[in-house]
């Protein structure tokens, strides 16, 4: 090769390098309002070759749709009830059944398909909320995690992230802030701690899903005071669990005769809550009552067929009735399970949790419908909250055939949906004893919002994209 020829290649090479990528042009128009969200290119993300396709990104939108369908305008911005069509109803502001709910999904359809009108829906539904956030938490629940404050502060520091906008970090920090100063001394002895409202325990409005929100919001507000508030909250409860069967069971409140031994308002979440106190501090009296309460759930536990069911109430008329969903069921009680696995990696939990996915693989869903699984399509008690434990699973184990069950559940849910020009919704019966009462409900737990982010969960699944917003109970 001559020394012309050489710096004629040497040249090309040069130029080869410094030229710009060959898909610069072609980068997505949507620009995130700053580097706090990220959002997606749907048309250049690479799907796994095993999903059979991404079908659930459309009706996801169409459910966002009807929601902002049914928004109303207010002085501030966007507000919605939690039944619609029921007008002398207040607007909602839970992240159980209102605004937060809205909020999220928002967020998330943001980040999948790159749209800021969604962040734009997320941030309307926030400045209304705003107007509407508690003056004092003196009321039962107010400050729970899915009926007050905790959930409210959670979903507004998330769209500051999101968004940067100094108004939502203000209105959480405020918030927390009256979380902490609400806190009530409670117990004593060793037992001495915290407590909220009139003793609630629960993961709904109580001490354990309050205490959640403070461990994972500290380090939003570089607070040790969240920490130990926490573990004194952890403190309380342990004291007020009840000897039984060999272990602890907690009542929904301190001193009431009513038992719940599942995940939603009873001894399962009150052990999940346990478990992530001792994750985070190591603190040995949640230790001990994370065992305990694991040892009654194991004591009552139905193992009949392979499976583990634990019951949906004490007494005659609850003791033989078996919710399937999050709220009583195995979906939200693996939790528990996975969590006391978490503790020391001992093998007998994660099979409790394998057996809790066994009674969801063999209940003949989608079709079959029990006593414990009604016509509901809610995130709480019905087909969202099977599709989201088959998402858990799979995030958990990575068995592809839990991904080909959320599809079929998927599919089955959008089947059932009522579909018009306004988009998506499930009308459906929130409550078991009530099957005539049948409501099309906006909200997370029970209503479009909790369905349309289930769906939205198999896209991001598809699309490579851990990237939705999580909520303190879920361990997967």
């Amino acid at each position: 090769m001559t020394l012309m020829t050489r710096l004629i290649s040497l040249l090309l090479a040069l130029l080869i390098v410094a030229a710009p990528p060959a898909r610069a042009q072609d980068a997505p128009a949507v620009v995130p309002p700053n580097p706090g969200v990220q959002v997606y290119d749907t048309e250049e993300v690479e799907v796994p070759l095993w999903f059979p396709q991404t079908r659930f990104l459309g009706p996801a939108i169409e459910t966002m749709d009807w929601i902002r369908s049914v928004a109303v305008e207010t002085e501030h911005g966007l507000a919605w009830r939690a039944d619609p069509a029921d007008e002398s109803a207040p607007f909602d502001t839970s992240l159980y059944a209102g605004s937060p709910g809205v909020i999220l999904f928002g967020m998330d359809l943001a980040r999948i398909t790159g749209k800021n009108e969604y962040l734009d829906t997320a941030k309307r539904a926030a400045d209304d909320l705003l107007h509407r956030l508690p003056e004092n938490l003196d009321a039962p629940g107010s400050a729970g995690l899915y009926t007050g404050a905790a959930g409210q502060a959670w979903v507004l520091f998330r769209l500051y992230e999101a968004t940067g906008d100094e108004r939502y970090h203000a209105a959480a920090e405020r918030l927390f802030t009256m979380i902490l100063d609400s806190a009530k001394p409670a117990g004593e002895g060793e037992h001495k701690g915290v407590m909220w409202g009139e003793g609630e325990t629960d993961i709904i409005s109580g001490a354990a899903g309050i205490g959640l929100y403070l461990l994972y919001s500290q380090n939003d507000f570089n607070s040790l005071r969240a920490r130990e508030t926490a573990v004194a909250a952890a403190h309380w409860l342990a004291g007020v669990g009840v000897e039984s069967d060999g272990g602890l069971k907690w009542p929904i409140a301190a001193g009431s005769d009513k038992f719940m031994p599942n995940f939603s308002h009873g001894t399962a979440g009150v052990v999940y809550f346990f478990g992530q106190v001792v994750i985070f501090t190591a603190d040995q009296q949640a230790r001990d009552a994370a065992f305990a309460g694991g040892r009654y759930l194991e004591a009552v536990a139905n193992k009949d067929n392979g499976g583990r069911l634990v019951h949906h109430h004490d007494g005659d008329d609850g003791k033989d009735l078996y919710y399937l969903s999050w709220c009583h069921g195995p979906a939200g009680a693996a939790r528990a399970y996975y969590t006391l696995y978490q503790l020391n990696f001992d093998k007998p939990w994660m099979a409790a949790v394998q057996q809790a996915a066994h009674s969801i693989e063999t209940a003949g869903f989608p079709g079959v419908r029990t006593p414990g699984y009604w016509d509901n399509y809610g995130a709480c008690c019905g087909a969202a909250g099977i599709l989201n434990f088959d998402i858990d699973m799979y995030a958990l184990t990575r068995d592809k055939a839990w991904m080909t069950r959320a599809d079929q559940m998927g599919d089955d849910i959008v089947r059932h949906a009522a579909k018009d020009d306004a988009g998506l919704r499930w009308p459906h019966a929130e409550h078991r004893t009530k099957p005539d009462d049948i409501r099309a409900q906006t909200g997370l737990m029970q209503g479009a919002v909790g369905v349309g982010r289930a769906l939205l969960r198999i896209e991001a699944i598809a699309r490579n994209c851990d990237c939705l917003v999580k909520l303190p109970d879920t361990p997967f």
